[in-house]
Order: structure tokens, then C-alpha cells, then sequence
């Protein structure tokens, strides 16, 4: 008689690697996120660092923001997408095709917008919180 495992043992054996690889990994780095967050978080050491490592302090405290390059970047890879693929909605049916074109571009800029105006929102509130200081 002959044995059909389909690979289904390889499957398990090689899951059971990358699982312990995984289990691995996330220990490291909870212990590597506590280690830094003792020595390297500290509030009371912010005017000590300069270069660089003021630079990461500044992106692990979040007062570098990125969310606004990345909205743009975003917004124009997505409206390209849509763009594009409408294009190859002609042949399928031209009513699609401008639907898709223009409806789908509106609905994008509609939610940029909206996710824009929350980033405002922080960007201002963040403002008064200054000035109330």
C-alpha cells in the first residue's frame, strides 16, 4: 500500500520551526523594548542627547510625525490605482469605466480629506495644549 502525506508532514515540520522562530523573536524584542524604554525613555535626560540619538529620542517620544507624508503619498498611489484600473473597465462597460473614474477618485479624496482634517485637528489641538503652558 502506499502512503499519499501530500507534503502535510513537511507543512507541520516546518510551521513547528518558524512557530519556535516566532516565540523566539517576540521575547527579544519584549526584552529589547524594556531595556530601552528604562534607559533610553527617560524624560528627565531629553536635553542631554544631541545628533542623532535627539533625533530617535524625538521619534520614540512621537514629536516626529510622519502620518502627513505618509497621507500624501498614499492618496496619490491609491488615486493612480483606481485611475488606472477604471482604464481597463472600457472593454468591460464604459458606464463602469466613468463611474469607477470619477466616483472612485471622490470617494478617495472625500476620505484623505477626512483623515487630513483629524491630522488638523491633533496638529491644532496640540497647539492650544502649547500655549496653555
Amino acid at each position: 500500500m502506499r502512503n499519499y502525506d501530500y507534503g502535510i508532514n513537511a507543512i507541520s515540520a516546518s510551521s513547528s520551526s518558524s512557530t519556535s522562530g516566532s516565540l523566539i523573536a517576540f521575547i527579544v524584542a519584549i526584552a529589547a523594548s524594556i531595556v530601552i524604554y528604562f534607559v533610553f525613555m527617560d524624560k528627565k535626560e531629553e536635553n542631554k542627547y544631541t545628533g542623532f540619538v535627539k533625533n530617535l529620542y524625538d521619534f520614540l517620544h512621537f514629536k516626529i510625525n510622519f502620518i502627513e507624508a505618509f497621507l500624501k503619498i498614499a492618496y496619490i498611489t491609491t488615486t493612480l490605482y483606481v485611475t488606472i484600473t477604471s482604464f481597463s473597465l472600457i472593454k468591460v462597460d464604459v458606464a463602469l469605466f466613468f463611474m469607477t473614474l470619477i466616483l472612485g477618485n471622490i470617494i478617495i479624496r472625500i476620505l484623505y480629506e477626512a483623515a487630513f482634517h483629524l491630522y488638523n485637528i491633533y496638529l491644532n489641538t496640540k497647539e492650544i495644549n502649547n500655549k496653555l503652558k
